[in-house]
């Protein structure tokens, strides 16, 4: 499944990022600037990359500070934004056995209160037509959540994403829309450098930017487009696409294999005839959006990381 390009809008943006100094937020503000776009980037600490693209760069800048966040309203220097994308995240690996609750109570002030303190904040720089984006993760799904771990990872963004549907109801009113987006397994320091390249995940980024409207506020979508909640695909329709991970019988490493014999065994979704999205019961693995050529060599090195379910 090929990521959509994206068409350049006529009138020139005026765009606000945070965490805008490394990995999606940094490629975000890299082809929104490419574009034409005037974007400022928000981040903690900036980067050579990040000034290399001669984009407006705002230091110090944490969004769990309200001080900070009352001071950035005041360096805007624009009376109004059309677009503010909250991108500022962070991940920590947990499990049932290694819980860290300071960890997931960072991650919650961070990736959940954080877009929203942003957001009210900068109520007064957004007006009729702004948009707003939440960068979240389908691994805040409940549906979805078929892997288990991750706790505060997970809650932390189960909470964005209803911060986010009750803003696009909040903000209808100013005629602001507000979209909730997914980008994918994308490969950046977060991930480990495993996933889609962050160049088509940022650009599909910016394409679900492009199309919301009023209409689809408060709609969740992942980078490629896709609105669709994940379904499971039955072990038929596996077996007539390529090939797919499953546990070998031993549980002591992953294989491929042609076909799917139990459907409890693997679940598949998004299938084409390159890429899907795939979740292995029993292993706290989510390969997310991935070139299925791409799958073994990801799943051997999860393997070695010896990651235990």
């Amino acid at each position: 499944m090929a990521y959509p390009l994206y068409l350049p809008e006529r009138a020139m943006k005026k765009i606000i990022i945070t965490g805008a100094n490394r990995g999606i937020g940094l490629e975000l503000t890299r082809q929104l600037a490419a574009r034409g776009d005037s974007v400022t980037a928000l981040c903690r600490r900036s980067a050579d990359a990040l000034h290399a693209l001669g984009v407006r760069v705002i230091e110090g800048i944490d969004v769990c500070n309200p001080v900070a966040l009352e001071r950035l309203s005041a360096e805007l220097e624009e009376p109004r934004y059309d677009w503010l994308i909250n991108n500022a995240g962070i991940l920590v690996r947990d499990s049932l056995g290694t819980l860290d609750f300071e960890a997931m109570e960072r991650q919650f002030r961070i990736n959940a209160l954080g877009p929203l303190r942003v957001t009210a904040a900068l109520l007064p720089k957004l007006g009729q037509g702004s948009k707003v984006g939440v960068v979240t993760s389908r691994m805040g799904s409940i549906d979805d959540n078929t892997s288990g771990g991750y706790y505060g990872y997970r809650m932390s963004k189960a909470a964005v994403n209803m911060a986010a549907r009750s803003l696009s109801v909040d903000l209808a009113e100013h005629g602001i829309a507000v979209a909730i987006l997914h980008p994918g397994m994308v490969a950046t320091d977060m991930t480990g450098g495993t996933g889609v390249p962050v160049e088509h995940s940022a650009r599909g980024l910016i394409a679900r930017m492009d199309e919301l409207t009023q209409e689809t506020s408060g709609t969740f979508w992942h980078a490629n487009g896709d609105q669709r909640k994940c379904i499971e695909i039955g072990s038929a329709q596996v077996a007539t696409a390529s090939k797919w991970v499953i546990p070998a019988a031993e549980k002591d490493h992953l294989v491929i294999a042609d076909t799917v014999k139990s459907q409890s065994v693997v679940q598949v979704w998004g299938i084409d005839s390159s890429e899907a999205h795939v979740c292995v019961p029993g292993y706290n693995l989510l390969v997310d959006h991935l070139p299925v050529a791409d799958l073994r060599a990801v799943t051997e090195a999860w393997i070695s990381t010896r990651h235990q379910p």
